[in-house]
């Protein structure tokens, strides 16, 4: 998770503080997306709607979609 979504404003703010550098892992592998945090994901998918289907959270939906696509190729390129 890389940041909240306000259900406000829509605006992403941090959820947690980043790592220092040399105790990131993200030197080490590739980062595919950062997805958001969002409660009203979180209450629908406890209700058996997952946010691919709704689509209530957008900024999800592209990080999703970002990551399938980055699999997609990294798949049949190899």
């Amino acid at each position: 998770m890389s940041g909240q979504v306000c259900p406000g404003c829509g605006q992403t703010t941090p959820l947690f503080p980043s790592a220092p550098e040399q105790e990131s892992i993200w030197g080490l592998i590739p980062r595919l997306a950062s997805v958001p945090f969002s409660h009203q994901a979180a209450q629908d998918a406890d209700e058996g709607r997952p946010v691919m289907v709704t689509g209530a959270v957008p900024e999800q939906v592209a990080a999703y979609q970002l990551i399938a696509e980055q699999l997609s190729k990294r798949f049949t390129n190899s």
